[in-house]
């Protein structure tokens, strides 16, 4: 015998805020126990059910989204009203996610929107988890590492539901869950306007180029 113990550690992070340092241990729970998992529904052929009225149910296609995002706010196309029952709304507040591709990257949708086959959403979120907590441990490295491994197929990797539903959970108290959230969407708004500054410095340089070297 080793002589070692089989009790496993206590769960805590390496870095803690001062006032959650005697909290205590994090509990571990699937995000399935946490929230319903869904996937979405395609109405074929959909070109049957693309609509421009004004009065159609929003319809969200892979490039609606903005890889480096946090909010889905808007869908170029609608379908119509018809649809419903051959695809799955979704609503504010509601995470979702590529289940191909670029697949397990999480955003958080501030629409009502229909979602075809390749989303999968998070849903019914249970009052103990900080929403915006709960996106940022789905964007960790630890999550989006067992995405990578757990996605089934060969060439292309493709997550489901059951995937999703199996994802651990570190929880802490929904306090210190949005102290994390609130640091983290801090730096996101700082990284926000450092690449709207960034962007504008390059226009600056475009345009001194065009004006410094002869045509």
């Amino acid at each position: 015998m080793s002589g070692k113990s089989d009790k496993k550690k206590p769960l805590v992070p390496s870095l803690r805020f001062p006032e959650f340092r005697e909290a205590g241990a994090w509990e571990v729970k699937r995000l399935g126990e946490l929230s319903e998992i869904v996937r979405g529904g395609s109405p074929r052929p959909i070109t049957d059910y693309i609509t421009t009225d004004s009065e159609g149910l929003n319809w969200l296609k892979i490039g609606d989204v903005h890889q480096n995002e946090k909010y889905v706010t808007s869908t170029e196309e609608k379908v119509k009203k018809s649809a419903i029952s051959k695809t799955r709304e979704v609503y504010p507040g509601d995470l979702i996610m590529s289940n191909s591709m670029s697949f397990g990257r999480p955003y958080i949708l501030k629409i009502k929107t229909c979602i075809h086959d390749g989303w999968i959403a998070v849903t019914d979120i249970n009052n103990e988890v900080e929403r915006d907590y709960l996106y940022y441990f789905i964007l960790s490295s630890s999550s989006q590492f067992y995405f990578r491994n757990a996605a089934a197929g060969g060439g292309v990797k493709n997550l489901n539901a059951d995937i999703v539903k199996l994802l651990s959970v570190s929880l802490p108290h929904y306090l210190e869950q949005q102290k994390i959230a609130h640091c983290l969407s801090s730096l996101d708004e700082v990284i926000g306007l450092q690449a709207k500054k960034v962007q504008a410095l390059k226009q600056h340089k475009k345009g001194l180029m065009q004006q410094l070297f002869p045509a």
